[in-house]
């Protein structure tokens, strides 16, 4: 029996491999957890829904190819909107990059397509997706080139740190980039902002920027001297205290380490397909993960996703500000490296905390365990009958333990479902389950890939 049950395993995984050609984009796993994901970011149209999602993993390859098959559905997305008046097609970020990758577009396009979870209608062959991102690289141009009259290599001299900026040309493009990719975030593909507005968000995206990568303690600043007084500017409006404590510190720093930062962040931004979902992991430096730490917590920036490997994302990031999802696309053992997972997302000033509140306000004297009732959402990867079913189940008996010690629950959620429900066994039961407090997601957002073996 335990031969057949490994010959089965050993069959369905070839058939796998067979039938996605030995593509890794293809394997359910993947393919099941960026469908969830597509329903949780995406709304009709190609609009974002305005909320992030974090993946927890363990492996790098398939967490490298999810975060490659999410972009590449963004794609497919963003030509899925209506385009501006004055362009065949809406704008498409990082169109070199789509270009130089449009097989796998073209095959995700083909998978997702079967599964009826988008319809280009006027797209019918790889020629015609080939054409259609030529003419969002066009769209997209035109709103840079528009952005250009405002965010120019000038510009760059009325930043703080501007003494360090060598490369002005790099870093106008870099903010440019920033700014073009946060308006086709929030839906506006035209770019017609107020010149001072403009600005001034391009001023704070540097200052996300300098924030991250120089993330130093007042009292290491408090003796430097700015090279060069920053000057505020008349479009300016803030406080600057902050700006002018973070062009001490960049003004004191070596023009390399500037460089190298603005250098990987556009090669992110425009030379990659990984705008839309990015990865952390033990090959990111603790700058860039400050920096990517920024974006994401951003509303209306990429990434939309951020893809983790579980040693490197689940301690000492704060990515709470725009997200409540948390998606385990491996199993743990350890139910302590969970809560380090939801942990990132359950903070004070929390996006699910802004969610509560607005909810309570429109519905008053509403109790958590009403439907609709705002909550973090953890849900689970799990192929039902193997090895990762076995894991999972291992977790929830030691997170069941864990909860009768911490929380003092007298029965774990066995014992309770096991005991009669009926007559005054009915009344213990739901007397004992109420008496401690619940903190686990229900069964039905656990993600299932059924038929495994």
């Amino acid at each position: 029996m335990h031969i057949q049950g490994k010959l089965r395993r050993i069959r369905y995984w070839r058939n796998i491999l067979k039938d996605s050609e030995t593509d890794l984009a293809g394997h359910p796993r993947i393919q099941r957890v960026a469908d969830k994901i597509d329903s949780l970011v995406w709304s009709k149209g190609g609009r974002l829904n305005g909320e992030k999602v974090l993946v927890f993993g363990t492996f790098k390859k398939p967490l490298h190819t999810l975060r490659d098959v999410l972009s590449n559905r963004a794609v497919l997305r963003f030509l899925d909107r209506k385009a501006p008046d004055d362009a065949s097609e809406p704008p498409i970020p990082a169109a070199d990059a789509c270009l130089n990758n449009i097989d796998s577009i073209w095959k995700e396009y083909e998978r997702i397509s079967l599964n009826e979870t988008i319809s280009l209608n006027r797209i019918f062959s790889k020629d015609q997706l080939e054409q259609a991102l030529r003419n969002g690289k066009k769209a997209y141009e035109s709103i840079r080139n528009r952005l250009a009259n405002h965010i120019s290599d000038d510009f760059t001299m009325e930043l703080p740190g501007d003494v360090a900026i060598r490369s002005k040309k790099q870093v106008a493009e870099l903010l440019r980039s920033r700014l073009i990719n946060e308006l086709i975030c929030r839906g506006e593909s035209k770019g017609n902002l107020d010149p001072s507005k403009l600005k001034n968000k391009a001023l704070y995206i540097w200052v996300d920027y300098l924030e991250s990568y120089f993330d130093k303690e007042e009292e290491e600043t408090e003796s430097l001297a700015p090279k060069s007084e920053w000057k505020t500017p008349k479009w300016f409006s803030g406080d600057d205290k902050q700006i002018r404590r973070l062009d001490r510190i960049a003004d004191n720093v070596l023009q390399e380490d500037l460089e190298d930062m603005v250098n990987k962040e556009m090669d992110y931004i425009s030379g990659r397909l990984g705008f839309f979902a990015r990865t952390l992991d033990g090959d990111v430096k603790m700058e860039t993960r400050r920096v990517l730490q920024a974006q994401f917590n951003a509303k209306d920036s990429f990434p939309q996703v951020l893809v983790a490997q579980s040693q490197v994302g689940r301690e000492g990031l704060n990515l709470h500000k725009a997200c409540r999802t948390v998606i385990q696309f491996h199993s743990e053992w350890n139910p302590g490296v969970i809560e380090q997972q939801i942990g990132r997302v359950d903070r004070i000033d929390s996006f699910w905390e802004e969610k509560t509140k607005k909810y309570t306000d429109l519905n008053p004297g509403i109790t958590v365990t009403a439907d609709g009732f705002p909550k973090i959402d953890i849900r689970a990867v799990i192929f039902d009958g193997t090895y990762d079913h076995f894991q999972y189940n291992v977790s929830k008996q030691r997170r069941e333990t864990l909860n009768a010690h911490l929380f003092g629950e007298l029965l774990n959620e066995d014992a309770l479902m096991d005991m009669p429900k009926e007559g005054e066994w009915e009344v213990l039961r739901n007397s004992l389950k109420e008496s401690a407090p619940e903190f686990s997601p229900p069964d039905k957002d656990i993600i299932r890939v059924k038929n495994a073996v």
